[in-house]
């Protein structure tokens, strides 16, 4: 894990910017393609400003999350959005 490893200066600035857009029919989704999409999609963000928030508590900083263009266009069949 990136945080247990990382030493001496700590980041200022977290930016979110990964995100995977598997393509998949809906009724063709199983257990472990929806998982997949939602470790690295939605729980890589959230574990990553928590142990920043852990790492920065005392000193601060700034954290910025970006998302897609999905958010107001949507892709038939993007499983992610």
């Amino acid at each position: 894990m990136f945080w247990k490893n990382i030493s001496g200066n700590l980041p200022d600035i977290l930016i979110n910017n990964a995100g995977i857009y598997p393509f998949k029919d809906y009724l063709k989704v199983d257990e472990i393609f929806y998982a997949r999409t939602l470790e690295i999609n939605l729980n890589s963000v959230f574990w990553m400003c928590q142990n920043f928030i852990r790492k920065r508590e005392k000193l601060g900083g700034i954290i910025v999350n970006i998302s897609s263009i999905e958010a107001v266009v949507s892709f038939k069949e993007d499983l992610a959005h």
